[in-house]
């Protein structure tokens, strides 16, 4: 049985690759076309939009190994299907059943790999592609990074220690600077509202620095105009938490939740994070059984399709669970983990009803 299990390993593994990278080749091409917007802006150059395709490419391999997942191993099985090399399984007293198991165990391999990719590799080369990204194409005039986003006017260094929305700051720390280079004065702000170029900013404890002396002073609310051009403030607002490592969405939502701040953003995407190996491999449970039956009566194409299918509607089914999430106020937790009791419900009905077709074993005279 250790050499069936290895040979369906090689075969789904290396289906899973093609697929893969077929689907990464597709993704690439338009993450280029859309790159391609930016070559000229600021210091941003073509040389520049390659680094940062190259630098994101563990993030997208993430993003599409679910589905690569499911259309590679159905493929690889209906290829096996095709060649009958299932049906001589079977013939040898391999149940379908048990086949499956070992396909399933095999691309489970697959998505612990993934996911340490996900949680140690892809965030910190999407935070450097992030960073040098934003730094040329505004010019310098800003550095992003996870511990918080450096901007630069004139002679005013300005560091935003989270986003809240693309209209909210929290943790707004100013340094002015004069001609000599000296600091003359540093603030403290707990939160900013964001309309354009004004700044209203909050709760601020600003410190003057003379010759002599310096003097500190707390002011409720004021309004700090700066001269920040409109892409850089685009930029800046970029939030995308669901790239983010498990860890680091863990310790944002302990840091929102003690400053009783909006947590539900965060807390989707730490579950969906921590669901999502369990979700594949209950969907490739869901997927094989379609692949054993009358091979003359169901294609290849057929099967692919089936494949398509089924991971078609499964992102659907996770890219519309946030929306309804936030509208019926229903916990992160459990917007997460319906995407997954579907594919359970759906496996246990196909149990009740029987639907899982065997091939039946020819009779040797």
């Amino acid at each position: 049985m250790r050499v069936i299990s290895l040979y369906l390993f090689k075969s789904v593994l290396a289906a899973i690759l093609v697929s893969l990278l077929a689907i990464l080749g597709i993704d690439f091409i338009f993450t280029f076309l859309n790159e391609l917007r930016f070559v000229g802006k600021g210091d941003y150059s073509l040389l520049n939009a390659m680094v940062y395709l190259l630098l994101t490419l563990p993030r997208h391999i993430v993003e599409m190994f679910p589905f690569a997942a499911l259309l590679g191993t159905v493929m690889g099985l209906s290829i096996l299907a095709q060649h009958s090399e299932l049906l001589v399984l079977q013939s040898m007293g391999v149940s379908s059943r048990r086949i499956a198991l070992n396909v399933v165990k095999s691309v489970a391999v697959l998505v612990i790999v993934v996911a340490l990719i996900s949680e140690f590799v892809a965030p910190k080369l999407e935070q450097l592609a992030d960073a040098e990204r934003a730094t040329r194409l505004s010019s310098g005039q800003m550095v992003k990074s996870l511990a918080g986003t450096w901007l630069r006017d004139g002679k005013t260094f300005i560091h935003v220690h989270e986003w809240e929305s693309p209209h909210k700051a929290l943790g707004v720390t100013r340094y002015e600077f004069n001609d000599a280079q000296e600091l003359i004065r540093a603030s403290f702000s707990a939160r900013a509202a964001i309309e354009q170029n004004k700044w209203t900013l909050y709760d601020t404890r600003e410190t003057q620095f003379s010759a002599n002396a310096t003097k500190a002073t707390k002011i409720k609310e004021m309004i700090w105009e700066n001269h920040l051009r409109k892409d850089v403030m685009n930029l800046m607002t970029e939030d995308h938490v669901e790239r983010l490592p498990a860890r680091v969405l863990r310790e944002l939502i302990v840091y929102r939740s003690m400053n009783q701040l909006e947590t539900k953003p965060l807390e989707l995407a730490f579950y969906q994070r921590l669901i999502q190996p369990i979700a594949i491999l209950l969907m490739l449970m869901l997927a094989i059984p379609f692949v054993f039956g009358p091979q003359r009566s169901t294609t290849r194409g057929f099967r692919l399709m089936i494949g398509l299918g089924l991971g078609f509607v499964f992102y659907l089914i996770n890219g519309i669970m946030p929306q309804l999430s936030f509208m019926l106020t229903m916990p992160a937790w459990l917007s997460a983990l319906i995407p997954s009791l579907l594919i359970v419900v759906a496996l246990y009905i196909r149990q009740l009803k029987g639907r899982v077709v065997r091939t039946p074993i020819p009779c040797i005279r």
